[in-house]
This record gives C-alpha cells, sequence and structure tokens, in this order.
C-alpha cells in the first residue's frame, strides 16, 4: 500500500515540476522574481496534494474493509449451500415451533441406526432365535432368518420398504411386531401426532425378556381359589404405552386404528377423543378428561370411557352435589338409592348396577347394604345369588345369606356373603345354614324359620322317610338318619354292584348291617358326578318283607328272602335240602343243586363232571371244561387258549374284560386254534382280522389289518406297518401303511414311493400329499413362498411350538 501511495505521489508531483522548471526565455519578468512565485504556488499545490492523498487513503481503506466483508458472505453463503445439500440427502426430524405441525420420519425412527425401539425389535428375535429350531424359524420368517441379527435386519428392511403380507398375515409373527409397524405408521401418518415414549418402551422390553416356553410338569390339580379381578393393568407393549399422543385440546381426532385393532392414543395426556363434541366421519375433538369435582348430570359426564381401561377416570356422577367424584375403593363408603329395597325397578335399581347406588364403587366391587361399604368378590357383604356355588362368590368359609337383609332377598331374591348361619338362629333358607337344614321351629307369622339341628346317620329321627332333620335328609326304617350309597356290597358276587344301568363311576356302599334299598331317593342328596343317591336301610330280619325294589336276597340279614312268602328266611344247614331252588337258601359257599340238595362248590382242578345229573357247579370264576375229564378251570386271559364252548379249553374271561373274543389264529387251518384277544387293539401280529368290517385296523395291536390280496381281498391278518425306507403304495393294500411318524413319499402324479419321516412345524412339506407328510394331523400351507408344515404339527402332549 506504501509502495502506491507513493507512486501516486510521485505521479501528482510531474506537472507541477515540469511548471515549475521553465527557462526564462522570452519572459519580461527578473531573473529571480520568477522562481521565487514557482516556489510558492508550488508550496500550495503540495499541500493540496497532501490532502488529496490523505482523502484517498481513506477512501482505499474503506474499499479493504468492504472487500472483507464481501469474503465473509461469500464463505457464509458457501456453508448454507453446503448444509442445504446436506439436508436434502439425509433429512433429519424436524424440531416443530409450537404453531407448527410436525411430521417426524416414523420409518427413521423405528429402523436403522435411530431406531428408538430397536432394543424390542433385539429382545423378540433374540427370544425367536432362542427358542425355535431352524424348521420353526423357517415357518415363521423363512430361510433366510439363522440369526437375532437377521431378524433385526429383515425388521429394518420391511419397515423401510414397505412390509410384505407374509411377514405379519401369520398368526405365528409376534404381535409386538405389529405394535411397533402400527407405531411407525402412526409417526408418518399426517392424520395424527404421536411421540415414542422411552420410558414405555424400556417396560416393554422388560416384559419381553422371557425364558423359552416349556410344558410345566404335571402335578396334583390345585385345590379351587376364589379370585377377585384385578384392577385394569395396561400391556407394557400396547400402543398406548409406547406412544404418547400430541394433539392438543379442540383439535380433530379419529378412530385411528393399526395393528391388531389398538386405537392409537391421539390425544395428549389428560385428552380423550370426544364424539360428542364434533361428529364427522367418525371424527371427534380432543377433550379434556374430566376431573373430580367437575359438575355433572350422568356417569359418562365424569367417565366417558369406563371399564377400566387406560383412559378411565373412575368418577361417577353424584347426583345429590351435581358434581364427580371418585369411584370408592374397597372399605370406602356407598349409599343405595333405594335402601328399603321396596321398589322393582330392574332398568335402574338392579342392586349390582352402579345405577342402583347414589355413592358408587370402582368397577369390580359391589356396596354393601349391611355396612354401606365397598366389598371385592370372594369377601363378606358381596352381593350374591342364592342357590348358586357360594364358593366362586363368596369365596371358602361364607354362603349366601338372604335372612340379614330380607327385602333384598324379597324384592331382588339376592342376598349377601356372610358366615353360615349357626344351629338354632333365624334362617330363611336351608343352604345359609351351616347344617344346611332351615325346617325347624317356623314362625307362622313371619315365614322364618331356624337352622335345625343336623342329625348324623345313626342318630335318632322322628319317623322314617324324609326328614330334613337328617344330613341324608333321610330316616331309616329304624328310626335313625340314614347314610347314602349308589351300590351294594350283599350282591351275588359279594362286590359293588352299582345301580341298573351305566351307573356313577365312584362307587359308595353301605356299612354293616345296611342293605342300599335302590327304590330310596333321599331329596337333594346326590354324589359327585350328580347322580341321585339312595338311602341305606337296615338289614331285615327273618320273618320280615323283603324289599323287592333293590337285590332281594341283599335286604334279608340271613341273605335268603324265600320267594314263596316274600319273607326274609334262615338259610338252611350245610347240606340240606334247599326246596326253594334258590342258591341263597344254602349257606356260604354252596349251592343248590338240581335235586334240591346245598352243595359246595367245586375249587380248581375239581372234577365237574358234566354227565352228572345233579348239576355239579365249579366255584365263582371257575367254568366246567369238557374234556376226557370235566374240570373247574379259571377263564381264558388275553392269549390264552379258549373255547366259546367250554370244549377242551375254557371260555375267555369276558366277565372282567367284556372286549374278548375267542379269536381263530390259524384262519381255519388244520387245528383251528382259538385264543382269546381284545377286539380294542388286541389281536396280535399274524392273527387274522375282520378285514371287510370299517375298523378293521383297530382290531390289531400293530394298526394294521393287512389284506390278503391288492384287489377283492377276502381276509387279512394284523401286520406291523412299513418301516422307514420301505417300499410303499398307496394304491397298493398290501403296501399303503407305514408306521407312525411316517408317510408313504413319493412322486406328483404317482403312487409308488418309500416310507419317510413326516415333519414337524416348518418343515418343507408338498400340498399333493393332503398335510399327510406332516406330524400328528398338521397341515402343509404355503408361506414365505414355499409349502411348510404349519404350527399344528406337534404333540400338544409333550411338545410346544418355539416363541410362546
Amino acid at each position: 500500500m506504501k509502495r502506491l501511495l507513493w507512486c501516486l505521489c510521485l505521479c501528482a508531483l510531474c506537472p507541477t515540476l515540469i511548471i515549475g522548471c521553465g527557462d526564462d526565455e522570452g519572459s519580461s519578468a527578473s531573473e529571480d522574481g520568477g522562481v521565487q512565485q514557482s516556489l510558492d504556488e508550488v508550496n500550495a499545490s503540495i499541500d493540496t496534494i497532501n490532502g488529496q492523498i490523505g482523502d484517498l487513503t481513506d477512501n482505499l481503506g474503506d474499499l479493504g474493509d468492504q472487500v472483507g466483508t464481501i469474503d465473509d458472505a461469500l464463505t457464509d453463503l458457501s456453508m448454507d449451500v453446503e448444509g442445504r445439500l446436506e439436508d436434502l440427502e439425509n433429512p433429519a426430524i424436524l424440531d416443530c415451533s409450537e404453531f407448527e405441525v410436525c411430521i417426524p420420519d416414523g420409518i427413521d425412527m423405528t429402523s436403522g441406526e435411530n431406531n428408538k425401539l430397536a432394543a424390542i425389535i433385539e429382545v423378540v428375535c433374540e427370544h425367536e432365535v432362542d427358542c425355535c429350531d431352524d424348521t420353526e424359524l423357517n415357518l415363521k420368517f423363512g430361510p433366510g432368518i439363522t440369526s437375532a441379527q437377521d431378524c433385526i435386519d429383515l425388521f429394518d428392511d420391511v419397515v423401510q420398504n414397505g412390509f410384505s403380507p407374509d411377514f405379519l398375515s401369520s398368526y405365528l409373527t409376534p404381535s409386538v411386531v405389529w405394535q411397533v409397524i402400527g407405531v411407525a405408521q402412526a409417526l408418518n401418518d399426517p392424520r395424527v401426532r404421536v411421540e415414542i415414549d422411552e420410558e414405555g418402551v424400556a417396560a416393554c422390553v422388560e416384559s419381553l425378556d422371557a425364558e423359552c416356553p416349556e410344558i410345566p410338569e404335571p402335578g396334583e390339580p390345585a385345590d379351587p381359589e376364589c379370585v377377585a379381578p384385578k384392577a385394569y393393568e395396561a400391556d407394557p407393549c400396547s400402543l398406548d404405552n409406547l406412544l404418547n399422543g400430541l394433539q392438543k385440546e379442540g383439535e380433530l381426532c379419529g378412530d385411528y386404528v393399526v395393528g391388531e385393532g389398538e386405537d392409537i392414543p391421539e390425544c395428549e395426556d389428560g385428552f380423550y377423543c370426544s364424539y360428542d363434541a364434533y361428529t364427522n366421519n367418525s371424527q371427534g375433538l380432543c377433550a379434556k378428561l374430566p376431573d373430580e369435582g367437575d359438575g355433572c348430570q350422568s356417569d359418562p359426564d365424569c367417565d366417558p370411557l369406563p371399564g377400566g381401561g387406560p383412559l378411565a377416570t373412575n368418577l361417577y356422577c353424584n347426583i345429590q352435589t351435581a358434581q364427580c367424584e371418585l369411584l370408592g375403593d374397597v372399605g370406602d363408603p356407598c349409599t343405595f338409592i333405594d335402601e328399603d329395597f321396596a321398589i322393582n325397578d330392574p332398568y335402574n335399581l338392579e342392586p349390582s348396577s352402579r345405577s342402583a347406588t347414589s355413592q358408587d364403587c370402582m368397577t369390580f366391587l359391589t356396596c354393601d347394604p349391611s355396612s354401606n361399604t365397598c366389598v371385592a368378590l370372594c369377601s363378606e357383604g358381596r352381593l350374591c345369588s342364592p342357590g348358586a356355588d357360594p364358593f366362586y362368590t363368596c369365596g371358602p368359609d361364607l354362603l349366601c345369606n338372604v335372612t340379614e337383609v330380607p327385602a333384598l332377598y324379597e324384592t331382588w331374591g339376592r342376598g349377601t356373603c356372610a358366615p353360615a348361619i349357626d344351629e338354632g338362629d333365624t334362617c330363611t333358607r336351608g343352604d345359609e345354614c351351616e347344617t344346611g337344614k332351615c325346617e325347624d321351629d317356623c314362625d307362622l307369622d313371619t315365614g322364618l324359620c331356624n337352622c335345625s339341628e343336623s342329625r348324623a346317620p345313626g342318630e335318632e329321627c322322628d319317623a322314617p322317610g324324609a326328614d330334613p332333620l337328617c344330613r341324608s335328609s333321610w330316616c331309616g326304617t329304624d328310626s335313625e338318619c340314614a347314610d347314602t350309597c349308589n351300590c351294594d356290597e350283599n350282591a351275588y358276587d359279594n362286590d359293588c354292584d352299582p345301580n341298573v344301568g351305566e351307573g356313577p363311576a365312584v362307587t359308595k356302599a353301605c356299612g354293616d348291617g345296611y342293605y342300599c334299598d335302590f327304590g330310596t331317593y333321599p331329596p337333594n342328596t346326590y354324589d359327585e358326578q350328580g347322580y341321585s343317591l339312595n338311602g341305606c336301610e337296615p338289614l331285615i330280619a327273618n320273618g320280615g318283607t323283603c324289599d323287592t325294589s333293590t337285590n332281594t336276597h341283599a335286604s334279608c340279614a340271613s341273605g335268603f328272602c324265600d320267594p314263596m312268602t316274600n319273607l326274609c328266611t334262615a338259610k338252611v344247614a350245610i347240606d340240606a335240602a334247599c326246596p326253594s331252588m334258590v342258591n341263597e337258601q344254602c349257606r356260604v359257599n354252596q349251592y343248590c343243586n338240581a335235586n334240591s340238595i346245598c352243595r359246595t362248590y367245586l375249587a380248581a382242578g375239581a372234577n365237574c363232571d358234566l354227565a352228572d345229573l345233579s348239576g355239579l357247579k365249579c366255584a365263582d370264576g371257575l367254568v366246567c371244561v369238557n374234556a376226557a375229564t370235566d374240570t373247574c378251570q379259571a377263564r381264558a386271559e388275553s392269549g390264552e387258549a379258549c373255547s366259546d364252548t367250554n370244549e377242551a379249553e375254557p371260555e375267555c374271561n369276558d366277565i372282567d374284560d367284556p372286549t374278548l373274543g375267542c379269536i381263530d389264529i390259524d384262519g381255519g387251518a388244520s387245528g383251528m386254534t382259538y385264543e382269546c384277544y381284545s377286539s380294542d387293539g388286541g389281536y396280535a401280529d399274524n392273527i387274522d382280522c375282520p378285514y371287510l368290517m370299517v375298523n378293521a385296523d383297530s382290531f390289531c395291536a400293530s394298526g394294521w389289518c393287512k389284506p390278503n390280496a391288492v384287489l377283492s381281498p377276502t381276509a387279512g391278518s394284523c401286520t406291523q406297518p412299513l418301516e422307514e425306507g420301505d417300499d410303499c403304495d398307496t394304491l397298493d393294500q398290501t403296501q399303503d401303511v407305514c408306521a407312525e411318524d411316517l408317510y408313504c413319499n413319493h412322486p406328483q402324479n404317482e403312487t409308488a414311493g418309500k416310507c419317510a419321516q413326516q415333519h414337524g412345524p416348518g418343515g418343507s412339506c408338498k400340498p399333493y400329499f393332503g398335510g399327510g407328510d406332516c406330524r400328528y394331523g398338521g397341515s402343509c400351507i404355503f408361506t414365505k413362498d414355499q409349502y411348510l408344515c404349519n404350527a399344528s404339527s406337534i404333540d400338544y402332549e409333550t411338545e410346544i411350538f418355539c416363541g410362546g
């Protein structure tokens, strides 16, 4: 700059110097006067020039400053352009001002490096891969998923690129995957504004961190419990827990549903979507949830979304104050509108309805009319229905009492849970008494009675017949309370024979000195399976009339009812005459033979001589086998030689096993060999089976009654099914049954192949087998562009599908 100024100075001086240095020729001035005048002018010019130089210096300084400003502006412009290009190439999630509608990038927030839900997907994928084998993973996600990272990458891809129907349409897809997809959709949808709740995400992850499912070990069944409903607990992975709504009061909202039909929380905390405020194509407005103390005229004004959900306020409208008040919890006060229960108005005053109270209780609680406090299920004071099982309403040690609040029972037929009424105290019904009876010392004016005493079997009672004072409700012929029964141990074979017909599975006999009177039915007495029970009556002494309503002889103390007189009569002496021709007239272990003489039953191996006209009889369980020497033999069991006519071999023991039959095991060949076998899968291999019967296979222990020919078979024999690798042919009846868990694997449009293992869940299958190549009756389904056996291809008693 200095050099520039110096040059400018020189340029400015040049004209002046030329002027000052002119010669004196032709001038009238003196020789020195002209020079002096020029110097003054020069000095003045120099001063002027110096001023001009100063001005010029100032101008040059200003110019430098302007050049610097331009340089800074160019730098700022370059950075702005670079930033705009970066934003265009990598758009960021916007930070919206108070008045802007911000739509974040839901895809970016739920996949890739910025995935705010990565922990959810990670724990789900790890669980799936840890718990599922390769074929099960193939069924769920396709063959590309072999590790947790593969699963995570697949999720990112389907979120970023649009998920395929196969990925989410399967019932095997974990439900939380739907939730995450729903979050991405909601974040991207301009109709709704939401944000991810990071605390909710953490709670969801914690809930998903579980062990692989296992079938529990079988154990003793637990005693039943009376379980009171729990308060509402939100699913940690629900959309309501993963997202926070951001739409403010007065903004539009509507039924925005994603995933499995779950609503997105559109409105911010403390607000809900009100369809009463505005309705247009199923839209509403975000309205403030009511608070305690708000004015109201009905319950919906205070709790627009009742039922214990995430937006339930647990408020009700107290009409007396016209204000919203909290519903009472257990122990809090409550008030019935009709405290006298005199008005039968089922639409408004039904006692268990919230509309019946002016001071209400929370959901699942009822108001105890005795104490006017809120009580829970399984608790004393709970409203109940008499006659129903009190256990599941009142819990253990409580019964449904209808006497304490008589008007509640008279108007509504309801009662309250309370301890059983003691013997002698006032009652209305027997089922509220400890003794189960309410028929003693009744007051004719009030209709009320006292809980009667409960007399045990054997205690004295007033008169034979129905007696409410007896626990069995029956007074026996000996004027003692009877016990109950459903079978009689005094029958012919001396065991407990159930009553006529199938009879109850659980037998209950009378004690010594009593018989089961099948003609007596004490009122309201049933066994564990709901069958009516009978009364135990004392055995009838000799000379008394036999009870013909049951096993006639069993009713007599002697065990013999004389058919000529119908009177209980003593048995005759050993080997004495038995003119009645009835075996029961003889002593134990004897029978009445054809000559009307009592004789002892023959033991096993004894000569029963079928030619003896006296009619020799073998002891119980033995039959007389006709042979060179007729002998008493035990009935044949399964697999033993037999004869339907007791010729040479005994008949089958079809008394203990009615399915046993005497089967020709050599197919009619020389020798005619027969053995006992059960028709219920008891036939051994190589034994003829009734092939022409529809259920022929069920006769064989092997499960296959193999026919004797491909075309027009006439018989079959029990045969082991084909093993893995054996030739098979679905059109050849002699080769069409592979062993359990095997199938005949053959090419399409052919029938011949090899027996091969069936496949479990996710195993490759072919649709033309119709599921026959899948285990346990599973189905072959098309999924992930391939045919696979579905999740039903497991044994539900010993296996469980992966993932839970």
